[in-house]
């Protein structure tokens, strides 16, 4: 998305070229103080999922991490980007006035989303249990925290491996319960929220070398657990790696604070972890259609209590889990029926891709059924996303299948409804559910007519009107669909120009 300040973004940018060249810190304008760093991501989740969620920009640098705090919210993702700030700093954050932004290559282990090596293999998972100095209590024995990690079904290894189809498992250790150096009281009078969750870091990795711990290697999966809260009602994740001065040295890993005392129940579970986990591992939420977390259907999202529910399609493919002959990226000009199976299944075609080629949409569509780590989801049948390009968090939005009645309960699509998005000419027909449990689903996405906004060359000439059964339009596909009414769901994309 282009710079809406060019002209400052092109000033600071020369601002941060004499940094390097001078061997100092670039000139601030008067009044304020200049930081040149990478941005890291922290999302924090409400307990119960009841509210907005806040995304923290933090801007690494070599003098510690600052909270960065904006005038106006950022108009692109800056995770894992080179930025130059200025603003006034105080209590490690800096007032953001103005920033310019540096593209740069994501580079294993340097923070962002997560390149795919880092969603595949034996993630590292180190749990550390802290007790604050002036609360004794250990609510859970470790052999709990065993148990909800690496142990049999329903822990957060079977959820990963169900996920991935075994591309990617947890292992690692139990630690704790030890006693951080300080009280309660004195980590939450620490003024900036996220110095606070550094410091606790900090300390609790000072706590573990004391108690013998040898080293966090990096790209570690760092799970801290409290016996209180600290500070907040939510649970909090890192979206990505970070970098960490640590006992050992500086090293890079991804962080998940869980708070215990009355909010245990809730953030120790499958769900809740699982949740910071996805954030752990690069991936923004999905659903907001009527509030936020409000997808039960990806553990990004609210997921759901039990199992956790599987995550979307668009995330598994991302995550290189699903791929040829078990996603099809279908292209324009697409005409066919195709046999999805659920993607609890560890094989066949269990997810379709349509990209809508202006930058702006795209859609997937997978089968969900009542099996494994989705038990718990609220119904079986069809879900299709839309995602949004033109948004960061909460852009990949499920396409509600009884639109308007203020729930995603129900949003899967069942034999018999269609899908139809007349400003991109497709259309999708669930046709009916087979014994083994997997859908045939007809997709109807011809090429437009001369070259448009799509740059596609065509002579085929065919029109979706809101409201078109897919019987009247696919004329070959008559004797299979049954006429149904069309749900035309998504709102009009931006006019191509």
């Amino acid at each position: 998305m282009p710079d809406r300040r060019p002209h400052r973004a092109a000033f600071l940018g020369l601002v941060a070229l004499l940094a390097v060249v001078f061997g100092g810190p670039a000139a601030a304008a008067a009044g304020g103080d200049t930081l040149i760093g990478i941005v890291r991501s922290r999302i924090r989740t409400p307990v119960d999922f009841a509210g907005a969620p806040e995304v923290v920009w933090l801007l690494e640098t070599p003098q510690g991490k600052f909270t960065l705090d904006f005038t106006e919210p950022p108009t692109e993702d800056l995770t894992g980007r080179e930025v130059t700030a200025h603003g006034l700093v105080q209590d490690q954050r800096i007032a953001v006035t103005d920033y310019a932004v540096k593209p740069r290559k994501q580079l294993p282990l340097e923070g962002g989303p997560e390149p795919a090596s880092h969603q595949t293999g034996t993630q590292n998972t180190i749990a550390i249990l802290n007790k604050f100095a002036d609360i004794a209590a250990e609510p859970q024995p470790s052999s709990f925290f065993s148990s909800l990690l690496f142990g049999a079904f329903p822990s957060l290894k079977t959820f990963w491996e169900e996920n991935s189809y075994n591309a990617m498992t947890l292992g690692g250790s139990i630690n704790g319960w030890w006693s951080l150096p300080q009280p309660q009281a004195t980590y939450n009078a620490i003024p900036n929220f996220d110095a606070r969750l550094n410091q606790l870091v900090a300390d609790a990795l000072t706590t573990a070398a004391a108690n013998g711990m040898t080293d966090i290697p990096n790209g570690t999966r760092l799970l801290l657990f409290f016996n209180e809260r600290f500070g907040c009602s939510c649970a909090v994740g890192t979206l990505g790696f970070e970098n960490w001065n640590t006992p050992w040295g500086v090293r890079t890993f991804s962080v998940a604070w869980f708070p215990g005392g009355n909010l245990a129940t809730w953030a120790w579970a499958v769900d809740v972890v699982g949740h910071e986990m996805g954030h752990n591992l690069g991936w923004w939420h999905s659903g907001n259609v009527y509030f936020t977390y409000d997808s039960n259907f990806d553990v990004v999202s609210r997921g759901c209590k039990a199992e956790g529910s599987h995550t979307i399609v668009f995330n598994k493919v991302e995550a290189g889990w699903l791929s040829g002959p078990s996603a099809f990226a279908l292209p324009f000009g697409t005409t066919s029926t195709y046999t999805v199976f659920p993607t609890t299944r560890t094989s066949g075609l269990r997810g379709l891709t349509l990209d809508m080629g202006d930058g702006l949409r795209a859609y997937s569509i997978e089968v969900r059924l009542h099996e494994g780590h989705d038990a718990c989801i609220p119904e079986e049948g069809v879900l299709i996303h839309c995602w949004h390009k033109d948004l960061e968090d909460w852009a990949k939005k499920p396409v509600d299948a009884t639109p308007g009645d203020g729930t995603l309960t129900n949003a899967l699509w069942l034999p018999g409804m269609t899908f139809s998005e007349p400003a991109y000419g497709l259309t999708v027909q669930v046709w009916r559910q087979n014994p083994n449990g997997s859908f045939d689903i007809v997709v109807f996405w011809p090429l437009p007519a001369g070259v448009g906004c799509f740059g596609v060359p065509s002579s085929v000439a065919i029109q979706v009107p809101l409201g078109t059964p897919v019987s009247m339009v696919a004329r070959q596909f008559t004797a299979l669909l049954p006429p149904t009414p069309t749900a035309a769901l998504m709102p009009a994309p931006l006019p191509c120009n």
